[in-house]
């Protein structure tokens, strides 16, 4: 069975190669997901402790999550300045979640 040549270099330099592999399948079958979430105070509050632990419970790679609230909101929106626009709704913990360079879903639960 023959095949091209750079097939075969494909084939014995990444697909073969375990590193390069999980890398390809890392960022094929696990895209990018952003969760911001805003809250008026971070000090015991309960949301942010129902997000430490479904955090902790659902292993998701290439998962960033960001916590804005009053205290950290200039800094924060200094470094990720597309979070500007993002704020509780009525005065509720609120959840944005970004998958591909685009938020599609509000939500006020975990």
């Amino acid at each position: 069975m023959s095949t091209c040549h750079w097939c075969h270099v494909m084939a014995e330099e990444s697909f073969e190669n375990e590193e390069v592999a999980a890398i390809l399948n890392q960022h094929a079958l696990y895209p990018p997901k952003e969760i911001v979430c805003v809250m008026e105070k971070t000090q015991k509050d309960p949301d942010l402790s129902q997000l430490k632990k479904y955090m902790a419970s659902h292993y998701e790679p290439n998962r960033i999550v960001l916590v804005k609230n009053s205290e950290n909101q200039e800094e924060l929106q200094s470094i990720v300045d597309y979070i500007k626009d993002y704020h509780t709704i009525d005065g509720k913990t609120t959840y944005y979640i970004c998958e591909n360079h685009s938020c599609k879903t509000v939500s006020s639960t975990v």
